[in-house]
C-alpha cells in the first residue's frame, strides 16, 4: 500500500478512480461522468505520459486516492497539478498531501522550475491543502465556466533538492525517535501504546535489536488527531487501510499505527474478548502495561498478548528471540510453534 506511479496497464484503475470522483464530488471538477466514459485507451494513456498520475493504493490495491501531473508542450518549465482526489474514507489523513508530495518530486525530477495548481475559489479545503504544501496564491484568476465557477491559481517553485538522494536510507527508530513520538502524540492529547518489537524491549527494559519502525496502537477516534499531530512535526502518510496509517519523516523514520476501536467489544469464536469490530482486533487486557525506553516510563501492550500475537503466522528468527525473551522474563509457557522453529534451527534464534 502506498503511492505508486500508474503505468501502461492502470487504464481501468484511471477510469474507476476519475468515475468514483465525478461521482463523489462533481462539483470539485470540470469534467463529468459521461465526458470520462467516452475515453478511449490512447485517451487514458495520455495521463501517463507526458506528465504522469499517481495512485494512492489502500489494502488489496484499492485505489483511495489519484492525481495528475500534465507537462506542457509549449513550457516545458511547467508541471500543472490537475484531477486531485482522495475517497472520503482516507481524507484527513494525509493522503492528499503525500500525493501532492509526489507530484512535486515529479515534477523536479523531470526538469520542471515551476509547479501550477487551478482550484475552484469555492473551495477553501483545497485550497488550504495546497498552501500548507507550499504553493502560493498568485492572484490570477480564470474566466467563470459554464457553471460561473471561478478558478485560482496558486504556484510555487520546484527545485532540485526536492529529488530523493540515491543514497537515502531508511533510518531505524531509536530509543529516542520512540520517546520524541510518545511526547509529541501526548501534547495533541492522542493516547498511544507501544505495539510490536519496540514494546518487547519496553517490558524487558532494554533495546535488545535494532528496529525498522516504531509500531503503536491509537484509539481509533483519534485517528484524525494522530495524523494531524504527525503531519505538525513533519511526518507525511505512505501507507494507508482502513486499521492502519504508515507515516514516515524526512529521515526515513517510521511510524505504523494501528487503530483500536476502544468502544466496542466482540467475541471471537474463539471465546476471546476483542475490540472491533472496526480496527484491530486487539484483545481486551492488551493494554496497561508499562514499560522502559530511554530511561522512561511507557505504555505499552502486555507480555502474554505479545506473545500471542507473535504466534499463527510465518515467524522469523527475530520474532523467536523477540518470544523466547519475553517467556523467560515473565515465565509464560513457550508457544510450540516458536519451540519447534528453535528445534529445526539448532535450537537457536
Amino acid at each position: 500500500m502506498g503511492i505508486r506511479r500508474a503505468v501502461i496497464g492502470d487504464e481501468d484503475e484511471l477510469r474507476a478512480a476519475r468515475i468514483r470522483a465525478l461521482t463523489d464530488a462533481p462539483e470539485r471538477f470540470g469534467s463529468t461522468v459521461e465526458r470520462e466514459l467516452a475515453r478511449t485507451i490512447e485517451d487514458w494513456r495520455r495521463w501517463f505520459s507526458p506528465g504522469a498520475t499517481f495512485f494512492f493504493e489502500a489494502v488489496a490495491g484499492d485505489v483511495v486516492g489519484v492525481v495528475g501531473v500534465m507537462r506542457p508542450a509549449d513550457d516545458p518549465a511547467l508541471a500543472q497539478l490537475v484531477s486531485m482526489w482522495v475517497a472520503p474514507t482516507a481524507r484527513g489523513l494525509g493522503v492528499a498531501d503525500a500525493l501532492v508530495q509526489a507530484m512535486l518530486t515529479f515534477a523536479a525530477i523531470d526538469g520542471a522550475s515551476i509547479a501550477r495548481v487551478h482550484v475552484y475559489d469555492s473551495n477553501a479545503a483545497a485550497i488550504r491543502l495546497y498552501e500548507r504544501n507550499g504553493f502560493v496564491a498568485t492572484g490570477a484568476r480564470l474566466e467563470p465556466d459554464s457553471k460561473g465557477r471561478v478558478e485560482v491559481e496558486l504556484t510555487q517553485p520546484v527545485t532540485a533538492a526536492r529529488i530523493p538522494s540515491p543514497s537515502r536510507s531508511r533510518s531505524p527508530m531509536s530509543a529516542d525517535d520512540v520517546v520524541e513520538v510518545l511526547d509529541l502524540l501526548a501534547r495533541a492529547g492522542v493516547d498511544a501504546w507501544v505495539d510490536g518489537g519496540w514494546a518487547v524491549d519496553a517490558l524487558l527494559g532494554e533495546q535488545t535489536r535494532p528496529h525498522v519502525d516504531l509500531d503503536l496502537a491509537v484509539p481509533l477516534a483519534r485517528r484524525r488527531g494522530y495524523v494531524e499531530a504527525m503531519r505538525a512535526a513533519g511526518f507525511t502518510t505512505v501507507g494507508y487501510a482502513p486499521a492502519n496509517t504508515v507515516m514516515s519523516d524526512e529521515h526515513g523514520r517510521l511510524v505504523d499505527v494501528h487503530l483500536v476501536d476502544l468502544e466496542h467489544i466482540v467475541r471471537r469464536d474463539d471465546g476471546v474478548e476483542v475490540h472491533g469490530p472496526a480496527g484491530i482486533a486487539y484483545e481486551v487486557g492488551a493494554f496497561g502495561a508499562t514499560g522502559t525506553i530511554a530511561g522512561r516510563e511507557v505504555p505499552c501492550c502486555n507480555a502474554p498478548f505479545l506473545v500471542r500475537a507473535h504466534t499463527g503466522y510465518d515467524i522469523d528468527a527475530d520474532d523467536v528471540a523477540d518470544v523466547v525473551a519475553l517467556c523467560e522474563r515473565f515465565g509464560i509457557p513457550l508457544p510450540d510453534q516458536h519451540a519447534c522453529f528453535l528445534a529445526a534451527h539448532g535450537g537457536g534464534a
